[in-house]
């Protein structure tokens, strides 16, 4: 028997139903932050991207930001998305290594766990990179 969570399963069954009914991925990003944060978890940044097969377009992503509430669209280069610079960035190894999870204690990094990001989080006092 698996364990339940009700905010999570909650959660679950609302995601499926913005896919279903093909809602607007700004404003799900947008909703989703703010239910984690009504439910208790201190979120305030949510990224969510995919690599895509272009020859100039390397990626996409939605991220939003609780202080500001709102919900940016960013596309990345092919260049950027391999760039040597960008290979220590999380989500890029995440999708070039296959992982479905990475957590990084940001204030317990490794030296060869540096990235801009997680040095950009670090100075905001987030404790956790998922």
């Amino acid at each position: 028997m698996r364990n339940s969570s009700p905010l999570f399963d909650n959660l679950t069954e609302w995601l499926l139903r913005q896919a279903f009914e093909d809602k607007p991925l700004p404003s799900t990003v947008q909703q989703l932050g703010q239910r984690l944060i009504k439910g208790g978890l201190p979120v305030f940044r949510i990224s969510i991207g995919v690599l895509v097969l272009h020859p100039n377009l390397g990626g996409v992503a939605y991220t939003w930001d609780a202080d500001s509430d709102s919900c940016q669209f960013q596309q990345h280069g092919r260049a950027e998305v391999i760039a040597s610079d960008n290979a220590s960035n999380p989500f890029t190894r995440m999708m070039f290594e296959d992982l479905d999870f990475l957590r990084y204690r940001i204030n317990d990094l490794q030296e060869e766990e540096n990235s801009p990001i997680l040095d950009r989080l670090k100075e905001t006092c987030a404790t956790d990179y998922i």
